[in-house]
């Protein structure tokens, strides 16, 4: 028998957020930032949810989706993370 697994965070809904941020995305007419909230974070990664409508090079997200996106494509907005 096979029994798909889902991914823990597929379905976590608590309210641990590590702040709201902007994603960074380039594309041939520069640099795209759209707002999206960081939920969890692992060694290479930061899972997010999307704000509103997001282009990615592999999919769309729309509002309320989640993914894992690099670090590097992360930006925090001032004051949002705390630094503890």
């Amino acid at each position: 028998m096979n029994k798909q697994m889902k991914a823990p965070w597929a379905t976590d809904t608590s309210p641990r957020l590590l702040g709201s941020a902007v994603l960074c995305t380039d594309g041939w007419a520069g640099r795209i930032e759209s707002p999206c909230r960081v939920i969890k974070e692992t060694k290479t990664k930061y899972l997010i949810e999307s704000d509103q409508q997001i282009f990615l090079p592999t999919k769309t997200l729309k509002p309320g989706q989640r993914t894992l996106v690099p670090k590097r494509a992360i930006r925090f907005t001032p004051n949002d993370r705390d630094e503890t």
